[in-house]
């Protein structure tokens, strides 16, 4: 079985309910797996079992991006949704209420239903496109998932080329036509600037903006001394607005059209398939046709093309997420930021209130760093030779001496009172005091006395208890 009837036989149930019933809204939710609920319509079991494998694929996809905790993949649904909102929101703003698919140059901005032409997107939509589509599934290639998704565009256009004798789109003779027609076509491998759908939407964008020559010098090639060949004077400047800007935009989508369908290497005489409406809209009435698919164009036959829309409606690789719960994340988040805020320390501006790095200029600079104490001289010169004259600055007097004679000059009185009484505890300190012998010189016959005036006698063999013994100094009795 191949892809596209797969998806054909899940079609009915992939598709969102649009109208409500008669019935009370707790009869409309119905439970899916875990605690996950969704309004999926009455109790229509082919309905219900599309929702329940939608939930079972989304929260399968979501762990294995790494998104923990109770229904993943409705956190994932969610994130898709905003990502789909911020994308054409702009910074500062509130987050516009509504997604939209890429348009041109993949689709044009036909849709009469919105009044920005564009057709909206949403997470589930986004979701629901690559389980259709089989993006998640290693085996199946991005060439099958482009050549399903180019089987629906034609059966849609409703071409009488492919229809049965009932009328009816034949689904096996579209299949065929396809892998026909896709046989010899490979996808682009590369990534990045060199990727295949930078390239389109770059091209897309140049035809867009078309550019005049400059009034300046004409243009000049300078190879520098890096190798590096510049380009000086000649520059063009935008288009001015008018007629004749728009049919130089028109013309540029033309030939990039036209290339993109190039591209696809068709064999000469190659049928291509015709039908498709613009939808209408009935002022009148307000009713708008309910087919939208719009003509088919020659460019949708390079399977490069079709692959690029899909990348760009439903993405391609989900990152990976970091598996932490949404309290880690916080608890991480901020332990991160105390270490950068350590080691790379600001401080306030006074002026602005910003954040500035706190670098030895900038705590200068805004007083957050003392400047370093200045040593005044000890004394100055004037003069010359033998004229030269010294003045000593008056310093603080830090003896005690002169702190006394200082409090003396200011208040006398008080000073004197201190004074004496300073000097009477002195000698009364010093009269306490033991006083020194006196030592007479050597070689002198007088004796020796202690300061009381008591003679010393003194032995060399010491004395016992009321006994004399060895020899006296000289001198002694």
């Amino acid at each position: 079985m191949s892809l596209f009837e797969k998806i054909k036989n899940k079609r009915t149930s992939l598709q969102e309910v649009t109208k409500k019933d008669d019935k009370p809204l707790k009869d409309r939710v119905n439970k899916g797996s875990g605690s996950r609920t969704t309004r999926v319509g009455g109790n229509d079991p082919i309905k219900q079992k599309a929702e329940a494998e939608y939930i079972k694929y989304t929260d399968d996809l979501a762990r294995k991006r790494g998104i923990t905790g109770k229904n993943p993949g409705k956190k994932l649904e969610k994130q898709v949704d905003t990502g789909l909102k911020k994308q054409d929101g702009t910074i500062g703003k509130r987050t516009p209420n509504k997604g939209y698919a890429q348009g041109e140059p993949f689709q044009g901005n036909t849709n009469v239903r919105d009044k920005t032409g564009r057709y909206p997107a949403s997470g589930k939509s986004t979701l629901q496109g690559r389980q259709r589509y089989q993006f998640d599934i290693a085996k199946t290639s991005r060439k099958d998932a482009a050549k399903a998704r180019l089987v629906t565009r034609i059966k849609n256009v409703e071409d009488p080329y492919f229809a049965d004798k009932g009328g009816r789109q034949d689904v096996k003779k579209i299949t065929k036509y396809v892998d026909d027609i896709t046989k010899n076509q490979t996808l682009s491998k590369g990534k990045g600037t060199k990727s295949s759908l930078f390239k389109t939407l770059k091209s897309y964008t140049d035809a867009k903006n078309p550019t005049v020559q400059g009034g300046g010098k004409p243009a000049r090639f300078v190879k520098g001394k890096d190798g590096v060949v510049r380009q000086y004077g000649g520059g063009k400047v935008p288009m001015p607005e008018g007629p004749k800007r728009d049919a130089k935009i028109k013309k540029n989508l033309q030939a990039l059209d036209d290339k993109i369908a190039r591209q696809a290497k068709l064999p000469k005489g190659t049928y291509i398939p015709k039908g498709g409406v613009f939808p209408k809209s009935d002022i009148k009435t307000r009713k708008t046709s309910n087919k939208l698919s719009v003509p088919f164009e020659p460019k949708e036959t390079n399977i490069q093309f079709k692959s690029d829309k899909l990348d760009l409606d439903y993405g391609k690789r989900f990152a990976q997420r970091d598996g932490l719960t949404d309290a880690e994340r916080k608890r991480k988040l901020k332990k991160l930021q105390r270490d950068l805020n350590i080691k790379n320390p600001t401080i306030t501006s006074p002026k602005t209130g910003g954040q500035l790095p706190a670098t030895k200029t900038n705590l200068k600079k805004y007083g957050f760093m003392k400047e370093p104490r200045k040593i005044k001289k000890i004394f100055t010169s004037s003069g010359s030779g033998s004229q030269k004259s010294f003045s000593i600055p008056k310093t603080k007097p830090t003896s005690r001496f002169g702190r006394v004679l200082k409090a003396l000059r200011k208040n006398p009185k008080t000073a004197a009172a201190a004074l004496a009484i300073g000097t009477g505890v002195y000698l009364y300190n010093q009269g306490k005091k033991k006083p020194k012998p006196v030592v007479p010189p050597v070689g002198s016959d007088k004796k020796i006395k202690s300061a009381s005036g008591v003679d010393i006698n003194l032995t060399l063999g010491g004395t016992g208890y009321g006994v004399k013994s060895g020899r006296t100094s000289k001198g002694a009795n």
